[in-house]
């Protein structure tokens, strides 16, 4: 009896095994829009094992239950769309203080034919001075404070369509004098060039929509010349935001202070930067 029951059992179970073997179908599916890969990513986890989805070309190869089936089918309705053709704008802002303070000290001392001097005597009339004298001896203070601020503003747009790569770029292109050092045979040569540099300043970006948000793959480039040298700045991120509002994707802040001293002189150059980095999104088209 026994015996029995577990080849019923047996029988059962190998019967589920092949009904639910048979209820599995293959089904082949163009995708008009998106890219394949990256439907199957979205896909994949909606399909129980053991069935799969795979691509082909620009196909999918779907094997699963008829039910999970139709549900792939109207999940594919809504994410096979024409892309919907997007502005997006990038602005860069650089805010610039630089303050300059400049001490000069001009000592004299006379005795008979002869003098002793320290410092420089300036005829600059800039700034506060004082002086004083005796006769013997004299003495001249000068101090210059020099305060200064700059902004700039660069902005770009680019259409794109939603979940494609787009890089636009604008720049200028300056020559720049290259200086080579040879040595050899107890000789030295200094060979001089020019050569042609350019400062782009753009950005790649690759949006993607949800609902009334866009989610943005971004890299801004903001390249100038600074005298004989480029000074590049770059930043790096994936951020969320409204459509139609700026979001702020990169800020930096720099600081930089120098001192230079010599006899009865010393100046003092302090140079402060803010550079942002602001995007927007807005939609062209549905």
């Amino acid at each position: 009896m026994r015996a029995m029951i577990l080849r019923i059992v047996i029988l059962l179970a190998f019967s589920s095994v092949v009904l639910a073997a048979e209820r599995m179908v293959t089904e082949v599916i163009a995708i008009g829009y998106r890219d394949a890969r990256e439907v199957v990513a979205m896909l994949r986890p909606l399909v129980p094992p053991p069935g799969t989805v795979t691509s082909l070309s620009n196909q999918l190869i779907v094997k699963t239950t008829p039910a999970n089936l139709r549900e792939i089918k109207q999940l594919l309705q809504s994410i096979d769309k024409a892309p919907v053709n997007l502005l997006v704008s990038v602005k860069h802002t650089l805010d610039e203080d630089v303050r300059r303070d400049l001490a000069e000290v001009f000592a004299e001392v006379k005795s008979g034919d002869s003098s002793i001097a320290a410092g420089s005597a300036s005829k600059d009339r800039r700034g506060l001075s004082a002086s004083a004298s005796d006769g013997e001896s004299s003495a001249q203070i000068r101090v210059i404070r020099e305060e200064s601020s700059a902004s700039s503003e660069a902005a770009q747009q680019i259409q794109v369509l939603e979940g494609n790569t787009a890089f636009i770029a604008t720049g200028e292109s300056r020559p720049l004098k290259q200086r080579t050092i040879i040595e050899g045979d107890g000789r030295v040569t200094i060979q001089e060039s020019v050569d042609f540099a350019v400062a782009n300043t753009g950005f790649y970006v690759r949006p993607r929509l949800s609902g009334d948000r866009v989610i943005l793959d971004i890299v801004p480039t903001r390249n100038r010349f600074d005298g004989a040298r480029i000074d590049s700045r770059e930043a790096r991120t994936t951020v969320s935001g409204r459509l139609g509002h700026w979001m702020v994707i990169s800020a930096t802040s720099l600081s930089d202070s120098r001192t230079s001293e010599d006899v009865g002189r010393s100046a003092e150059k302090r140079q402060n930067s803010d550079y942002t980095v602001y995007v927007k999104v807005t939609k062209l088209s549905d």
